[in-house]
């Protein structure tokens, strides 16, 4: 889904913006003959390998799909009371003690 909505609205919006790219001679050989094996210009082949790239690792990061039970079981862990660590807590507390932040 997402990479349809990203090829629809991404495809489709004007192009206002450039992206200045250094290369190895061996590395744009192999977009170049990649591109011209699909017939497309480097521009759109490089383009569109990009987003096609940017738009895995967002939903890698943003989007998983489980079965009903297996929803059911993750919506189940998600509700579990939390248990108290205490080794995990004293590693936080030093951590904060020897001036290490947490992230947020």
């Amino acid at each position: 889904m997402y990479a349809c909505w990203a090829h629809t609205v991404l495809m489709t919006t004007p192009k206002e913006e450039r992206l200045a790219v250094r290369l190895s001679r061996e590395q744009l050989d192999l977009i170049r003959d990649a591109a011209e094996t699909q017939g497309r210009t480097i521009t759109d082949f490089t383009v569109q390998a990009a987003t096609d790239a940017a738009a895995d690792v967002l939903a890698d990061q943003r989007l998983f799909r489980l079965s009903g039970a297996r929803w059911t079981e993750f919506v189940t862990l998600l509700d579990r009371p939390p248990v108290h660590k205490p080794k995990l807590a004293d590693a936080i507390r030093m951590r904060k003690k020897h001036g290490f932040e947490t992230r947020s």
